[in-house]
């Protein structure tokens, strides 16, 4: 459920400065055919958002109770390039 004018909500969305939840959490899942899990306690497995049966899965930390980061494996970092 979204309050007010559509339209008007996905714009507000394209500013990097707007909160989402799991309303929008579940439709990426579905846009991009990717289930989410999120890790919100250190020690503690992740959390499953969405629950799709997709394949591929994203991801995230939820950290402060107001920010959500990417996690990957140790791994990744080796192959991965850097910008900074």
């Amino acid at each position: 459920f979204i309050e007010g004018d559509f339209d008007e909500y996905l714009c507000k969305l394209q500013d990097p400065q707007q909160w989402v939840g799991e309303v929008e959490i579940n439709a990426l899942a579905v846009m991009y055919k990717r289930d989410f899990v999120i890790f919100q306690e250190p020690g503690k497995p992740a959390v499953k958002i969405t629950d799709n049966n997709f394949k591929d899965k994203v991801q995230l930390c939820f950290l402060n109770g107001n920010h959500y980061d990417s996690v990957y494996p140790a791994s990744h970092i080796k192959s991965a390039a850097l910008c900074q």
